[in-house]
């Protein structure tokens, strides 16, 4: 299985090529992915994905950083100051009955 640094490796190659492009992403972001990264791994070789497959290499390290860096700015109408929120995942509408 992978080591952290394996993962901090991975994670700082495809952070630099996103940097390259305009990205900001800090140090605890980076290195949260990297620990994501490395459960993400864990629970793939679980699933029969091995470090062969192009979800090892690719989706998952794509995975850990986008979830750990995105964020989105959103402009408050009455004094139109910035707060840093979360980007939401996928939504299920749920409907509780009254």
């Amino acid at each position: 299985m992978p080591a952290l640094d394996h993962a901090r490796t991975v994670i700082n190659d495809l952070a630099a090529d996103r940097r390259s492009r305009g990205a900001t992403i800090t140090a605890d972001q980076l290195e949260a992915a990297a620990a994501l990264l490395v459960d993400l791994w864990a629970a793939a070789a679980r699933h029969g994905i091995t470090p062969d497959h192009r979800a090892w290499t690719t989706y998952l390290p794509r995975a850990a950083l986008d979830s750990t860096t995105a964020k989105r700015s959103k402009v408050n109408r009455a004094g139109g100051a910035k707060s840093e929120q979360p980007e939401r995942g996928l939504t299920i509408g749920i409907r509780r009955r009254p």
